[in-house]
């Protein structure tokens, strides 16, 4: 089994198709944006939207790293504990194909909300990277044709990545 991959960049990118096209490869499985915070059946240690691990605490970035690890490993209690909620036998069955794939794929994480995080992700837990990065113009169009807002404050509310990753002078 190769390295994990997570497929970061800007949103609206082409990171899901990304994703998507690598892990249709032998012995690859997907999840789908761990980082989101979006999502209700995630109980993710991040508080902003492109949250920087590499401004946490020690024991934060602990708290991040084993969250991250659940989703490509057996032994995280949270997945073991997640049988018990599986209400269908066809649910019960996913339950178990992703258990035994966990053992012997690797895993493509794509989340471009972990665009802040990738380089603390290759450096803490040796994941190979891919960045995709669309055209201004191109990604400025595809915000306006959804009406997608974003708030600043969640990149403002981050002093250090505002410190060591968005001050110019």
């Amino acid at each position: 089994m190769g390295k994990h991959v997570l497929v970061t960049g800007s949103h609206r990118s082409g990171s899901t198709w990304t994703g998507r096209v690598i892990a249709k490869a032998n012995n690859v499985r997907y999840v789908h944006e761990p980082f989101n915070l979006g999502d209700p059946k995630l109980k993710t240690p991040f508080r902003y939207w492109f949250s920087y691990a590499n401004g946490k605490t020690a024991r934060e970035q602990k708290k991040i790293k084993r969250y991250l690890v659940s989703f490509i490993s057996n032994t995280s209690s949270k997945f073991l504990f997640s049988i018990f909620s599986k209400r269908s036998l066809k649910a019960l069955y996913a339950f178990a194909i992703d258990f035994r794939s966990r053992r012997s794929h690797r895993t493509v994480i794509k989340d471009p909300i972990a665009l802040m995080s990738a380089d603390w992700i290759y450096e803490n837990l040796n994941w190979d990277v891919v960045v995709i990065i669309r055209h201004p113009a191109a990604f400025i169009a595809s915000l306006k044709v959804k009406n997608w807002q974003f708030n600043f404050k969640n990149l403002q509310e981050q002093s250090a990545l505002i410190a060591q990753r968005l001050t110019i002078f």
